[in-house]
């Protein structure tokens, strides 16, 4: 009984693409934790800047969106647009 020569390179092609996929997955790693030094680096230099001017005296604010309007408005502009399209040509292209 022959076997076919397709099946056999089959389990070595898929440890191989695990290789690869392993390889690249530890290539983004160093290069993901490069940047991020690199980052950290360019922020601790911009802390220690002077800003050019005194800073003691000036008064800051934070002002975040409300999480339920942005849920809302992310969530009803795709429902509206959803909502205009025929429900036949929907199905056709799912």
């Amino acid at each position: 009984m022959r076997f076919s020569r397709a099946r056999v390179p089959a389990g070595r092609s898929r440890q191989q693409i695990s290789t690869v996929l392993v390889a690249f997955e530890i290539a983004m790693g160093v290069v993901v934790m490069s940047g991020a030094g690199l980052l950290a680096r360019s922020f601790w230099g911009l802390i220690n800047v002077n800003p050019g001017f005194r800073s003691a005296g000036t008064l800051t604010a934070l002002v975040t969106p409300n999480p339920s309007v942005a849920g809302l408005l992310a969530g009803l502009l795709p429902a509206r647009r959803a909502s205009r399209v025929d429900p036949m040509v929907a199905l056709r292209y799912e």
